[in-house]
């Protein structure tokens, strides 16, 4: 699988440009910390993973490096902090 990490270059950012056409997207909106346990999220998501779905992850927090590098060559993409969450929310 290719790696599919970024980070948004600016907090406007729209989805349909940088969001592939898949079956089934995951999103996670929320600050990275440890009582949210991203790094769990990752895992299973890891585990279930299909060419045809995506995990993205909105939002940073001190567990943004550790989920980068945890992610490595998964269909997860961790964009940082974002002003438009509804705009990913309503993307196909």
């Amino acid at each position: 699988m290719t790696n599919n990490i970024s980070r948004a270059a600016d907090t406007k950012t729209n989805p349909q440009t940088i969001l592939p056409t898949i079956e089934l997207r995951v999103l996670f909106s929320s600050t990275l910390f440890f009582i949210k346990n991203p790094l769990l999220i990752i895992d299973a998501f890891k585990k279930s993973i299909h060419s045809n779905q995506m995990l993205i992850f909105l939002g940073d927090g001190h567990l943004q490096e550790k989920c980068i590098g945890y992610a490595m060559d998964k269909n997860i993409l961790i964009l940082g902090k974002v002003d438009n969450v509804n705009e990913y929310l309503s993307s196909r």
